[in-house]
């Protein structure tokens, strides 16, 4: 399963694709992202900038993205690169002079490539700056280790226009191809809508279970408390070691997503998602809290105790003491406290045989009580929310 992430951003700023690649890690097989901004950390900048032959193509490449991104301190970089730009000029036909030079044309050139090495160290810092404010090196090792792909629009240079062409024309490929799941921004959806109401692009054969399903999942998983908090790492681990749980969440949205007409463009496409969580995600998280709790074994044992009419009477006014203290117990170890001091205090003023056998008995209803829990587990597990349920639990 694989999703194709789209966002719009003139900023260099990444907090919208961390979250959106966040729940794509619990979700999905395989992440691409086609946004122009992630091209240009991730393509553009490393292959046109970092790797660049000499300082006037390094500044030559620079300048178009800084001049068309919003960047911390762009407009003094920029005023920085175009003065040496302006520098350089002069003295260029100097520095690439090969023959007949002089003592001091050599000199001039020895000190100018040690002055280049030295600008190339403080573009090269003020850019890791860049990337750091914009959290983009967050998603590098990401980008590194192919866990997430960027797509390459392979232009030598960094022109708004066209990159702005290519991205939109990405995204009706993503849409008509329909090998991924889109999981697109607002800009990037009212664009969609846009050229599929005015019939630059026919959705009538594209599956709309498709158009619909990583938004569903989006949403679902963004309700999590634990996603921002979670690290890559995490995500990557639970969808690695619970595939079975993840398959079956997986059938549940695919259901979800033939429950509502609306598209993601649609106005209350997100109304839609919310009425889902409400009425089939969150009921279903409940009954697995309910069952997973610490004490739902307690709280079973109690009822046990309260029906069984022999035990009630055999124990008199000792039962109500101890159901009262298991039902409210906050944990085992608790519960098992106050079952030892009602035996002691009973002791105290002397057990009869038949309280004594109902005290018996109350421990075979607890063990009962444990295993019908146990058995109410195993179910929890079977539960189509239980994958949610296990991302909610990330610490």
């Amino acid at each position: 399963m694989k999703f194709t992430i789209g966002t719009v951003s003139g900023y260099l700023e990444f907090t919208e694709d961390i979250n959106l690649i966040k729940s794509s890690l619990l979700y999905a097989d395989e992440i691409e992202m086609i946004g122009m901004i992630e091209y240009a950390v991730f393509k553009y900048l490393p292959n046109r900038v970092n790797d660049a032959k000499s300082l006037e193509e390094l500044m030559t490449n620079w300048v178009p993205f800084l001049e068309s991104v919003e960047v911390p301190g762009r407009t003094q970089i920029l005023t920085q690169i175009k003065g040496l730009q302006e520098q350089f000029a002069v003295i260029n036909p100097i520095l690439r002079k090969k023959k007949k030079r002089t003592k001091q044309e050599i000199l001039a050139q020895m000190q100018a490539k040690k002055v280049e090495l030295q600008i190339r160290d403080m573009m090269t810092v003020a850019m890791d700056d860049i990337l750091k404010q914009s959290k983009s090196d967050v998603l590098k090792p990401l980008v590194d280790n192919n866990i997430i792909t960027v797509f390459d629009y392979g232009y030598d240079d960094f022109d708004k226009d066209k990159l702005t062409g290519g991205y939109f024309g990405n995204l009706i490929r993503v849409m008509q191809d329909g090998v991924a799941y889109p999981l697109f921004d607002k800009m990037s959806t009212d664009v969609i809508k846009s050229v599929s109401t005015s019939g630059i692009l026919d959705i009538g054969n594209i599956n709309p279970e498709v158009l619909r399903h990583a938004g569903v999942a989006t949403n679902i998983l963004m309700t999590l408390p634990t996603l921002e908090a979670a690290s890559f790492d995490e995500l990557i681990d639970l969808k690695r070691e619970h595939n079975i749980e993840l398959q079956m969440f997986r059938k549940a949205v695919y259901e979800f997503s033939e429950k509502i007409a609306s598209l993601p463009w649609d106005n209350n496409f997100q109304y839609d998602c919310l009425k889902l969580y409400q009425t089939e995600v969150f009921p279903k998280v409940q009954e697995i809290n309910e069952v997973l709790t610490d004490t739902s074994i307690l709280k079973n044992m109690g009822c046990k105790v309260l029906a069984d009419e022999e035990v009630r009477k055999k124990m008199g006014f000792a039962v109500g003491g101890l159901i009262s203290a298991i039902t409210t117990s906050s944990t085992m170890l608790n519960a098992l406290g106050a079952l030892k001091n009602m035996i002691l205090s009973a002791a105290l003023i002397g057990i009869s045989p038949a309280m004594a056998t109902a005290f018996l008995k109350t421990v075979n209803l607890g063990v009962e009580a444990k295993m019908e829990c146990q058995e109410k587990r195993r179910e929890a597990n079977k539960n189509v929310m239980y994958y949610y349920y296990l991302a909610s639990k990330i610490k």
